[in-house]
């Protein structure tokens, strides 16, 4: 039986399989095929293989440590002081990673769909329905990603 606060591993798996094909579409094809030229397929299926390995990971730990945060994650694993700044590490990058998307978005919809639209207005459109989201919760938002799921 879950907790409140918790998901099971299907939707767990939905939610890095969206990550992972809006990566894919949106950001890593364009320097992948530059970088790698004809064997860039190869370069793909090595990516798939690591993430799908991470998620793993990602799911072992998140049986074996139900209980904790990211950052109680860190401490336990790594020690008090080293746990706090491996910890802050994380949020940074999760901080720049989110940062980030939103301009990808802004870029994508400004140069594909949304020409005429003014980024700024379509990346706080984007940031209001994310922070609604995140004040709704984690549970909401991956029964939201599950109904968008094919399959």
């Amino acid at each position: 039986m879950q907790n409140k606060g918790s998901i099971n591993n299907r939707s767990f798996a939905i939610l890095v399989t969206f990550f992972m094909i809006g990566t894919s579409i949106l950001i890593t094809p364009s320097s992948l095929a530059h970088d790698a030229k004809q064997d860039a397929w190869i370069a793909c299926f090595i990516g798939v293989g690591i993430n799908l390995l991470l998620a793993f990971l990602y799911m072992l730990l998140g049986k074996r440590l139900a209980d904790r945060t990211l950052v109680q994650y860190c401490e336990h694993v790594l020690g008090q002081w080293i746990g706090k700044i491996v910890a802050l590490a994380f949020v940074l990058f999760f901080y720049l990673l989110a940062s980030l998307m939103v301009g990808d978005l802004g870029y994508f919809l400004t140069s594909q769909i949304l020409q005429e639209t003014p980024i700024e207005v379509l990346q706080m459109l984007f940031i209001l329905v994310v922070v609604i989201t995140v004040r709704s919760g984690f549970v909401v938002y991956t029964r939201a990603a599950e109904v968008f799921f094919l399959g």
